[in-house]
């Protein structure tokens, strides 16, 4: 089997990835990775994958290239582009266990009184619902749903996944402004450009080194301290798994719509 050239698997998996929904990101980081192996990949050997972990000392970069190897291979081979099962023999690394960094109550505070349009709404909503970057920049109109219990959101999450979460006055209030059955925030072409540009604004009104992603973790925090709940903290951050959402315990029975409804507006 001869399988694609470098340039055609990384046309291949940027289309798989397209179609499932996964972000610009995603694929530059797919892309790199091809490159980076330097030959086509059906022909990659074992130790042809291990270089390219070994380019970083860093041992959370090195779990994120052994994991996006893994990744690319497998769609390939589940394309029928290759039967290349050298990603198979890479060990197995784990990413460093990593604290979340909330937000202080008053950053939020001059975050909330001191960021301009339409930069302060994706704040407003990542703080009330504990969404990605991805999940904001595809937010449009028609995922603001009415359901049993009140208000819905539906977020389109990682791998093309969807889920739906209790939407908080403050959410809705932000999709009745915008008054659209698009995408809300249209003035971002990607997610990371809507983290990119947001995070700048953010760091224009405090002065400080903060991301945009630091709004789940402070809505995680929010729901953890609120709750004492682990679970429904996990369940709330839409984590796979609650081992991933047990750092949020080391910070400091409600239902997921009386943890989010009783967060400040």
């Amino acid at each position: 089997m001869s399988g694609p050239t470098i340039d055609e698997a990384i046309a291949l998996v940027a289309h798989a990835r397209e179609v499932a929904g996964h972000s610009a990101g995603t694929s530059r980081l797919d892309a790199w990775v091809l490159r980076a192996i330097g030959v086509p990949p059906q022909d990659a050997t074992v130790l042809d994958l291990e270089r390219v972990i070994l380019r970083s000392k860093n041992r959370g970069t090195r779990a994120t290239y052994a994991n996006r190897i893994r990744s690319v291979f497998d769609l390939l081979n589940r394309l029928g582009a290759i039967n290349n099962r050298a990603h198979e023999q890479l060990p197995r690394l784990s990413m460093p266990e990593t604290q979340p960094r909330p937000l202080s109550d008053e950053q939020v505070r001059r975050l909330l009184d001191g960021m301009r349009e339409p930069h302060v709404d994706t704040v407003r909503v990542a703080l009330l619902t504990g969404a990605r970057s991805m999940e904001v920049w595809a937010m449009a109109g028609t995922d603001l749903l009415h359901g049993p219990n009140g208000p819905e959101l539906l977020l389109h999450g990682k791998g093309g996944t969807e889920l739906t979460v209790p939407a908080h006055p403050t959410v809705v209030d932000v999709f009745e402004r915008y008054a659209t059955l698009g995408r809300l925030f249209t003035r971002y072409n990607t997610s990371h450009q809507l983290s990119q540009r947001v995070g700048e604004e953010m760091r224009r009104v405090l002065g400080t080194h903060v991301e945009f992603h630091q709004c789940r973790h402070t809505f995680g925090t929010r729901v953890y301290q609120a709750t004492g709940d682990i679970y429904l903290t996990s369940r709330v951050l839409r984590h796979a798994s609650v081992a991933t959402t047990q750092v949020y315990a080391q910070i400091a029975d409600s239902r997921p719509r009386e943890a989010i409804l009783g967060l400040a507006g």
